[in-house]
């Protein structure tokens, strides 16, 4: 049974958004830029981004106690095509290594691949985030390119993995798919 259920994000949630796209440590691994956002870009943001676009879905994760500890998102849905990139970041540094990334990511290609039956979902890493890396493999994904010196941190260049996981390979692991979560957020149902 799943700790975290799915909402969907909302103004209310700036604040907390706010915090983690302002703390460097959470942001180093995930954000292409060092710029810090003032709150009313991140709430703008949120408005525009998280809740306003039409081929993108974006999710606070909740624990039972009903605190939020991070932000899922599916965004380019292309229902023609049936694919989509995932983003997932725990913002609450408190629950890294907790497996929450995990319960998390389950919960999203649940969504990603029963209720949009899509066939194909990607995601962007940063290629020494070897946490996020080790969870996208565990999960199923696989390396598909890298973006070679793509982003630039204290004068040093880094890498980005271009990573995918296709609808049969999913259907081949038994603990992403053993049952349907039970944390999707009832407002998700169509």
């Amino acid at each position: 049974m799943s700790r975290l259920k799915l909402s969907p994000v909302s103004e209310e949630d700036a604040p907390v958004y706010h915090r983690w796209r302002t703390d460097w440590e959470v942001m180093q691994h995930t954000s292409m830029t060092t710029a810090v956002p003032t709150y009313s870009e991140t709430v703008q943001f949120v408005q525009e981004v998280l809740i306003g676009q039409k081929a993108a879905e974006s999710w606070m994760l909740e624990l039972s106690t009903g605190r939020t500890i991070g932000i899922a998102s599916l965004i380019q849905i292309d229902v023609e095509n049936q694919s989509a990139e995932c983003i997932l970041d725990i913002g609450e540094k408190n629950c890294w290594g907790q497996g929450f990334g995990q319960e998390a990511m389950r919960l999203l290609l649940y969504r990603a691949f029963e209720d949009l039956t899509l066939h194909r979902v990607q995601l962007r890493v940063f290629a020494d985030n070897v946490r996020a890396v080790g969870l996208y493999n565990k999960m199923g994904f696989l390396e598909e390119g890298r973006m070679q010196e793509a982003l630039l941190r204290n004068g040093r260049r880094h890498d980005i993995l271009l990573m995918r996981l296709l609808r049969p390979e999913w259907e081949k692991i038994d603990f992403l798919r053993s049952e349907a979560p039970e944390s999707v957020d009832s407002s998700l149902e169509d």
